[in-house]
């Protein structure tokens, strides 16, 4: 029951993420609620691990903060020993292994990923990773129960080659539909860019064109 309680906690959170040919889109949900009661609504669960890599994550408060802080002093202590920055297939790796090894042990997390990069060798990626220690390339993502609404959406408007304003307009068209249909109130996102140049914010609106229908009948 408690494993079921803290996956449902898990699912209400919201990950984002698009990958287009130079760059890559995350956005999360910034609110921290336990049960029916909202605690916070400026959380930033989006986690720096170098200057061209980010892991948005989601879960319990805890281990949130908990994997997190440990995979960022993690990485950056391999990245010293190592006098080199690390590929993001390499940095999704070990988190994945690092989730993996605590799944088979008493401290297992409650958390699902999204680890967003870019390196000069493959360029900008995306990996996705669930609380079982899953990870695979994908071109977009997204975990909770917003990404029910969501995955039609991203499939009909995201391509490789899709360029950052379009994948702008595809996230804003998410965050409608979520808006629309899913009964929890996802109210403010936190969205970043992970391009050539770094990690930068970004700031998204809903389309004018996207509206609830309150007069229409169920």
């Amino acid at each position: 029951q408690k494993q079921f309680h803290l996956f449902r906690e898990a699912m209400t959170d919201y990950l984002l993420g698009i990958c287009g040919k130079d760059f890559t889109l995350v956005a999360t949900d910034t609110s921290l609620a336990r049960s029916i009661v909202q605690l916070k609504h400026d959380v930033d669960k989006i986690v720096k691990l170098n200057n061209k890599c980010i892991m948005a994550i989601s879960g319990s408060a805890g281990d949130m903060e908990s994997f997190g802080q440990e995979m960022q002093a993690t990485l950056k202590l391999m990245t010293m020993e190592a006098d080199q920055p690390m590929s993001v297939w390499v940095v999704a790796n070990k988190v994945r292994s690092r989730l993996a090894a605590l799944l088979r042990s008493r401290d297992a997390k409650q958390i699902n990923l999204l680890i967003a990069g870019h390196d000069d060798e493959k360029g900008a990626q995306l990996y996705y990773i669930d609380y079982f220690g899953s990870l695979i390339s994908v071109p977009f993502g997204a975990h909770g129960y917003g990404s029910f609404f969501t995955y039609s959406t991203l499939d009909r408007y995201c391509s490789p080659t899709m360029s950052l304003e379009e994948a702008k307009e595809a996230m804003r068209k998410c965050f409608a539909e979520i808006k629309i249909r899913l009964t929890i109130n996802v109210a403010n996102y936190k969205v970043r860019l992970v391009d050539a140049n770094g990690i930068q914010d970004v700031e998204l609106y809903e389309p004018q064109d996207v509206k609830q229908n309150k007069d229409a009948k169920p």
